[in-house]
């Protein structure tokens, strides 16, 4: 957590409309509150690029500024002083004219305690934010970032994520210089959520602004999952989604795919039953594979020992029928696309599909465990034969 001193007074009221000031808007937080303000219906959002218009116009009739603008990478190094200096001074200027306290967040860096040009130019960007504070009484809040990743971010600028995903999606072989630095990555949509929390509502936060989770990984770590991320497009093994940042990180991944090249074809097994292919795979949950059956052929008749199935009639008309491994009595359950049902398949019960329609029969499976040809735990038997002659 990286909590943040916040002056107490403000004048935006919660329950009514406010005018936020995005600077910065175009930029990879500044889309992201952007979208995100948009979809809350107190906030009216007005966007500020730098270069694009007049700061005193935009500045006209706010209630509250988030200040995002800034230079992560430029070809100059003058820009540090230029951009994130002196486009701050000249925003707190504006406001100062305006002659009402105008509360301001403004995104600034860890790298602010470090002894390099940008970290300099951040630090003395907080200081023109506290002295506008000092003299106004407006409400502030300086958040230092660690590393911001997620959906929109540019590779070889934003962050080392956004260059591990463009570059494993191309591929392009990772450059990992030290695998045991540690990294501290915080998701674009809880930056977000945070900003827009505290720019809705100053005095809720008065206290401190907090961006949580933060996550701490090594760069070799990073690399090897992202790479693991891209793989599992093919081999459609989904990796540990369980916490919140492999989510995140699986989620900013594909959001460096090629629009253009989406679709991944899939492998059929075809036989004179039909085709049959597997959708996604897990070590944690098992597998999805889908199939379709021609009128009158069946799939099945087998059991297992410890792999549970589950069976989704989509379309057609099938049976499915049951035996217990010890006993002659056949269950059989009727299924069809036009009544969609889930059929739990139990352990140790021979079962078997057949399609009793006109059309094929296509059928969504679930398995508690991927196959696996070595040990398929899937062993052979009729249900009855009596139930499949015409």
């Amino acid at each position: 957590m990286f909590a943040h001193s916040s002056e107490t007074a403000t004048i935006v009221n919660s329950d009514s409309d406010c005018t936020i000031l995005v600077t910065g808007a175009a930029g990879f937080i500044g889309r992201n509150l952007v979208e995100y303000l948009r979809r809350d219906q107190r906030a009216n959002v007005r966007e500020y690029v730098r270069g694009s218009g007049d700061l005193v116009s935009a500045c006209a009739g706010v209630d509250v500024v988030v200040h995002l603008a800034g230079e992560n990478r430029p070809s100059e190094l003058a820009a540090f002083e230029e951009v994130n200096v002196g486009m701050t001074r000249n925003l707190v200027n504006t406001l100062r004219s305006i002659g009402r306290p105008i509360p301001i967040l403004f995104a600034s860096s860890l790298q602010a305690s470090l002894e390099n040009p940008y970290g300099r130019s951040k630090k003395a960007a907080e200081g023109e934010i506290r002295s506008y504070a000092a003299d106004s009484g407006a409400p502030i809040a300086v958040v230092r970032l660690p590393n911001v990743f997620g959906k929109w971010s540019r590779p070889n600028y934003n962050s080392v994520v956004a260059t591990f995903c463009y570059n494993s999606v191309r591929g392009i072989p990772l450059r990992v210089d030290d695998p045991d630095h540690e990294l501290h990555l915080v998701h674009v949509d809880d930056v977000v959520q945070g900003f827009a929390q505290w720019a809705l509502d100053p005095v809720a936060l008065a206290g401190g602004l907090q961006i949580s989770p933060v996550t701490q990984i090594r760069v070799g770590e990073l690399a090897e999952l992202t790479e693991a991320y891209v793989r599992s497009r093919s081999t459609r093994v989904l990796p540990d989604l369980v916490s919140p940042f492999a989510r995140a990180l699986y989620g900013t991944v594909a959001s460096f795919y090629d629009p253009n090249e989406l679709s991944v074809p899939a492998t059929l097994r075809s036989d004179a039953r039909g085709w049959l292919f597997e959708l996604i795979k897990s070590p944690h949950a098992g597998q999805i594979f889908m199939s379709s059956t021609r009128p009158g052929e069946s799939r099945g008749d087998h059991w297992h020992d410890t792999k549970v199935e589950k069976f989704t009639v989509v379309h057609g008309r099938g049976e499915i029928y049951f035996r217990e491994l010890s006993s002659d009595k056949v269950i059989v359950y009727a299924v069809s696309g036009d009544e969609i049902c889930t059929v739990d398949i139990p352990t140790g019960y021979v079962h078997a599909i057949r399609n009793v329609g006109d059309d094929d029969l296509l059928v969504l499976f679930w398995a508690s465990e991927i196959l696996d040809p070595r040990l398929p735990d899937t062993h052979y038997e009729k249900v009855l034969p009596a139930h499949y002659d015409d």
